[in-house]
């Protein structure tokens, strides 16, 4: 009996406390809440979001502080310090979010088409997640580290400061795989989501495109192109 507006205002609160917990970023979660669930900020809605997400953020922090053996501190979203000693890498950066829309728009038309192809079973539904599953058996025999959340890779990749001028091409081919055991799944309506999978397409993305230039980046620049920055920024674009 609380009426629309009201229940929406909870429905973006909890949405907004699960970011600020999950990432410590309750201004993040406030945000996040109020632009893409509500869609407006409005001051009746405002109160009940940024209390919750800060609410739950000081929650979380607490109980880490407090039962450090029994919450490990999560290491997903943390790199290196790295300072940004020329203007012009900027322009990489911005390379990097050019490449982000293309695998973004790669991954909406491939997911549509893989919805569209399961409309044709028909009568004989149950063949599209036997199809979508041999799919993903299929990429993950050739690739395991395409599989599950990919957590683990993407902590590895946002970590590192040097991977290698020969592994570009895995880690492109890396966010290729992903875009399609993602769609795969989602489009036949199995358990999983996009959260992750844009991440880690985005973290092999601009991991990938710093060990690309990096050999061809001016020597004359004492900055060193580090893959685990990019990587960060990767994952910011198609999110």
């Amino acid at each position: 009996g609380l009426g629309e507006d009201r229940v929406r205002s909870l429905v973006a609160a909890g949405a907004g406390a699960a970011i600020g917990a999950s990432f410590n970023a309750p201004i993040a979660g406030m945000l996040f809440a109020m632009e893409v669930l509500l869609r407006t900020f409005s001051v009746r809605h405002l109160s009940a979001v940024v209390v919750a997400s800060v609410a739950a953020a000081v929650t979380n922090t607490t109980l880490v502080d407090s039962f450090s053996s029994a919450f490990p501190e999560e290491s997903l979203l943390r790199a290196p310090p790295y300072v940004l000693e020329d203007a012009r890498e900027l322009a990489l950066y911005a390379c990097v979010g050019l490449l982000a829309v293309v695998a973004a728009y790669a991954l909406l038309r491939m997911l549509d088409w893989t919805e569209q192809l399961g409309r044709r079973f028909g009568r004989h539904g149950w063949l599209k997640p036997l199809t979508a599953g041999l799919v993903v058996a299929g990429i993950g025999l050739w690739e395991p580290r395409v599989l599950g959340t990919g957590q683990d890779f993407v902590a590895e990749i946002v970590g590192t400061t040097n991977l290698g001028a020969e592994v570009w091409g895995v880690l492109l081919l890396l966010a290729g795989l992903k875009i399609a055991a993602t769609s795969s799944t989602i489009g036949a309506h199995a358990s999983g989501g996009a959260c992750m999978p844009s991440l880690f397409i985005g973290a092999a993305l601009g991991a990938g495109f710093a060990e690309l230039v990096g050999p061809v980046w001016p020597t004359s620049i004492s900055t060193v192109l580090r893959p685990g920055a990019f990587a960060v920024v990767g994952m910011a674009a198609p999110f």
